[in-house]
């Protein structure tokens, strides 16, 4: 089992003593919302993105994927007017820039709101969809790196791909090398459908995982059935990355060290 934590789960000033806690876990890689090192994205650059992979291999990680990719840029969208839509694919160039220095070959694509698709019938939609999304492959291929769809739920505020199966489609309708499929257990489950269907079902089209509770919650008291969950993705024989995602709790080191144990009785 590959393991790694969103650092999402705590606060800049706390990560070395997160670290201690993931290494002593064996946790062997990060992943990285963007802003929480670069606020605002603010010195996000390639000499930088490099710093910081160096540092967190120093101490004993990979960065295996990006999230939050489109924090704080409310202004980009898929189905916007053109001038959106370029903004949004230059950023995601951008971003997939700092993905390959920093070793990530995975960027998620969650972002509900950028996708919002207003008016648009479901079939305008996904034709709209699937032409964004193919440039969005091209732009992320560039730099070895997969835009990873996600499916979110309507109650995060989503409205278009809110279901493991629409997304599913999506990236079999664009076909392309730079768009894949990614999977969140609790996104799956608050749109009211399983999560073990929809692992047997995408099989070898899952390409990262996302490990979480309704509402990015700790795992002191799970709603889903994660032992379960984890044996189907031992019985596709996943040989991908699974992320845990939370925010951050009020105690996150007892939070994160809970969560790690959990998650190893589950899916290891």
């Amino acid at each position: 089992m590959k393991l790694s934590v969103s650092n999402i789960a705590w606060n800049i000033e706390e990560e070395q003593e997160i670290f201690d806690i993931l290494l002593s876990n064996g946790v062997t890689g990060i992943e990285v919302a963007p802003t929480k090192i670069w606020p605002e994205w603010k010195g996000a650059d390639r000499k930088q993105a490099l710093i910081t992979k160096q540092n967190y291999q120093n101490q004993g990680f990979v960065i295996p994927a990006l999230q939050a990719i489109l924090f704080a840029k409310p202004e980009m969208k898929v189905f916007g007017e053109s001038h959106s839509q370029i903004e949004l694919l230059a950023h995601l160039e951008r971003v997939a820039s700092l993905a390959s220095v920093l070793g990530a070959e995975i960027m998620v694509f969650g972002s509900p709101k950028n996708r919002d698709s207003g008016d648009l019938s479901s079939e305008q939609a996904f034709v709209n969809g699937a032409d964004f999304f193919q440039r969005a492959g091209a732009v992320c291929a560039k730099s070895n790196v997969k835009l990873c769809l996600e499916p979110n739920p309507s109650v995060y505020g989503c409205n278009f791909m809110t279901r493991w199966y629409e997304v599913f489609e999506m990236v079999k309708e664009v076909s392309h090398p730079g768009i894949s499929l990614h999977l969140d257990t609790a996104c799956i489950h608050l749109e009211g459908d399983d999560v073990v269907d929809a692992i047997y079902s995408c099989v070898d089209h899952i390409k990262h995982f996302h490990i979480t509770e309704p509402n990015l919650g700790d795992f002191s008291k799970p709603e889903l059935n994660h032992a379960a969950i984890g044996k189907a993705l031992k019985d596709i024989a996943y040989d991908g990355w699974l992320s845990i995602e939370m925010r951050r709790s009020d105690n996150p080191q007892r939070s994160i060290k809970e969560a790690v144990s959990r998650v190893t009785e589950w899916y290891g």
